[in-house]
């Protein structure tokens, strides 16, 4: 067996693009966590970009836009683009500021709809909790 990826580990949160041949993943260097997109089965290209400072990445189902988590827990949509098995990729837009749980968990926290109008996420609630109020024998 051999490894796609040499073991890193600042690497984590891989995720296939639904045409399966690329892998979006987030890793650790240089004190930031940069996305990259790797070409499958062999990565012989892996596109670093600047401006993708993010982790937890989630592709829309027609692979036209990565969403990720950036700086402040917030939530961005990039357009990518594909033209002669190259990627190009637009800039990323804020979408909205869920109220995640703290990391480890926040990575794991959100998924997004095939056509992309629409997320899944799991918060934290915010505000004073509230009481759980059980009655037993409500009926005497």
């Amino acid at each position: 067996m051999v490894p796609y990826l040499s073991p890193d580990l600042g690497m984590n949160d891989a995720r296939f693009s639904p045409d399966g041949n690329w892998v979006a993943y987030s890793k650790l260097s240089n004190g930031k966590t940069q996305l990259h997109i790797a070409s499958y089965p062999s990565p012989s290209v892996d596109y670093t970009a600047k401006e993708l400072v993010g982790r937890g990445p989630r592709w829309r189902g027609d692979w036209r836009e990565l969403y990720f988590l950036g700086s402040g827990n917030n939530l961005y949509a990039v357009p990518v683009s594909a033209d002669g098995g190259r990627l190009s990729f637009g800039t990323p837009e804020l979408l909205f500021h869920p109220a995640l749980p703290p990391a480890p968990w926040d990575i794991a926290s959100f998924d997004v709809s095939r056509d992309g109008t629409r997320f899944l996420v799991n918060t934290v609630a915010t505000g004073e909790p509230s009481q759980l109020v059980l009655t037993t024998n409500w009926q005497r």
